[in-house]
């Protein structure tokens, strides 16, 4: 669960339907899943 945690948040942290997460709301949103993520393993 904790590879597929990492490969999903690689993808996200490239892009999320072709707009980066760099910035704006979507970066939060990015850094709330990988929390997360992290409470899960």
């Amino acid at each position: 669960a904790a590879a597929e945690a990492d490969r999903l948040l690689r993808d996200a942290d490239e892009t999320l339907d072709g707009v980066p997460l760099r910035t704006g709301p979507a970066r939060d949103l990015r850094t709330l899943i990988a929390s997360l993520a992290r409470r899960a393993v």
